[in-house]
């Protein structure tokens, strides 16, 4: 209900915004310098800072992409708030504005059905061998199905037997980072998740890291004896969202805006 309500102000603040910027062209009302400054973001390309502060976007997307992802988010919201199901219990966490409280509701059913207090409970995760969503044959056993996390520092080495769980390789040339597979999350008391053998990866909204930070995911690697240090100096992370790298005409952009504030 919470990204329902945040999807709503969202398109609200946009379509008040755009509709006011329409009648100063027109002439009907007086252009302020909010809209001149709404007008440039949308000629430059770039995310108008009064509709990432809605939603406390973080993302680095240009305006064209990130309105494509909020079209997806939409599009995901409307058919899981037709029934509060998941098509196969998967979801695009990157299409969530806040994907830890999904991630809490999980811990939430789980202890509630293990009569376990929700401090006791912690999060695994478990890479399946489907490559997209159209893949999975059914709902998980427990817990839900995520997509669209991407990895960065390593990559991820699939079986050709799905029988056998894949883990973490060493990059590929020209693969700066590749989206992995589905992830299933599950929630499991403290006590009895497994460590042995797996690195647990941090999960950032964005390639900032610091205050993006979403939750810490168990990555299986190649063995027991795998030493966990060689993927920390490799600075093997998740990310929901790609930060593009910031090209000359990014540059000239952002400087430009910053002298017209």
């Amino acid at each position: 209900l919470q990204e329902c309500e945040r999807m709503n102000i969202l398109l609200d603040k946009i379509k008040t915004t755009i509709k006011e910027l329409d009648h100063g062209y027109q002439g009907q009302i007086n252009i302020n310098e909010n809209m001149e400054i709404l007008a440039d973001f949308i000629l430059l390309d770039r995310v108008p800072t009064v509709w990432k502060e809605v939603i406390r976007s973080q993302s680095k997307k240009s305006l064209t992409s990130w309105l494509l992802n909020i079209k997806d988010r939409h599009t995901q919201l409307a058919k899981w708030s037709a029934n509060f199901t998941l098509d196969k219990e998967c979801l695009t966490i990157s299409w969530l504005f806040n994907p830890m409280s999904f991630l809490t509701a999980i811990m939430q059913m789980t202890a509630r059905h293990e009569h376990q207090p929700l401090d006791y409970m912690t999060l695994s995760t478990r890479v399946k061998n489907y490559s997209n969503p159209e893949e999975i044959p059914g709902p998980p056993d427990s817990g839900a199905y995520i997509y669209g996390l991407y990895l960065q520092g390593a990559c991820w080495k699939t079986p050709s037997d799905r029988k056998t769980e894949g883990y973490l390789a060493q990059m590929k040339p020209r693969e700066l980072a590749p989206e992995l597979p589905i992830v299933n999350v599950v929630a499991v008391p403290l006590d009895k998740k497994v460590t042995a053998g797996y690195y647990d990866c941090p999960v950032y909204s964005t390639t900032d890291r610091g205050s993006t930070y979403v939750f810490t995911a168990g990555l299986r690697m190649e063995s027991l004896e795998f030493n966990v240090n060689n993927w920390i100096l490799a600075g093997a992370v998740y990310y929901t969202h790609l930060r593009a790298h910031e090209t000359r005409e990014d540059l000239v952009c952002r400087l430009l805006l910053e002298k017209k504030k």
